[in-house]
């Protein structure tokens, strides 16, 4: 990858692997912009939405995108956007929206993407590398109750939860396994390398 021109570094990673943590430090590393609630903040200004909105439907099923279709067909009051024909939207027409935003972003600079299905929207981006991280899942079990302040059994249930519905918004979206390895360049165990050594492993293979 060539840092002197435009890039994009996409990281999709485990629920409970720090992801999007490291994917913050990367890009200040790097001096470049996190791509991540920026994108819901261009949906909600498109959609006329409220980011937190996006937010809670992005973590239950049915997919994120099949529910924000269904708050608008649902919610008048909401349709007001001349931008989108909401009530006709259908959940690949809003993903596209989603993939617009990304697209014009990294069009205009360099980023770091966090999830959203960046290894496949911009696998055939010239500048690109895709990282998947995961870790083993006790360290994401101890992980998600040290951040949420929550009992070993429901650091469970959510972690099977949001693996179940992003296992499922990868396929929907493109036919894929998520936790393929081959989708990415690069896949890492934050568990064997540490959060801190995981950055400094990728930060090594872009500077190579």
């Amino acid at each position: 990858m060539d840092t002197q021109q435009k890039f994009v570094i996409t990281i999709n990673r485990q629920f409970g692997t720090n992801g999007r943590q490291i994917a913050n430090k990367l890009a200040a590393n790097l001096g470049v912009m996190i791509v991540d609630r920026q994108i819901l903040s261009g949906m909600a200004e498109k959609l006329n939405m409220q980011e937190e909105e996006i937010q809670k439907m992005e973590r239950k099923k049915p997919s994120f995108w099949e529910r924000v279709s269904y708050f608008y067909r649902n919610s008048p009051a909401m349709i007001s956007t001349p931008s989108v024909d909401l009530m006709g939207m259908t959940s690949s027409q809003m993903y596209k929206e989603q993939v617009d935003i990304m697209r014009s972003i990294a069009e205009e600079e360099s980023c770091v993407v966090v999830g959203r299905l960046g290894f496949e929207v911009f696998k055939d981006h010239p500048n690109h590398i895709s990282i998947f991280l995961f870790s083993d899942l006790e360290d994401r079990i101890l992980k998600v109750m040290e951040m949420y302040g929550i009992s070993r059994a429901e650091a469970t249930k959510q972690i099977k939860q949001v693996d179940d519905a992003r296992e499922e918004f990868t396929r929907e979206f493109t036919g894929k396994e998520r936790n393929d390895a081959t989708n990415y360049d690069i896949a890492i165990n934050v568990s064997t390398w540490g959060e801190q050594g995981t950055l400094d492993l990728i930060m090594s293979l872009i500077e190579k």
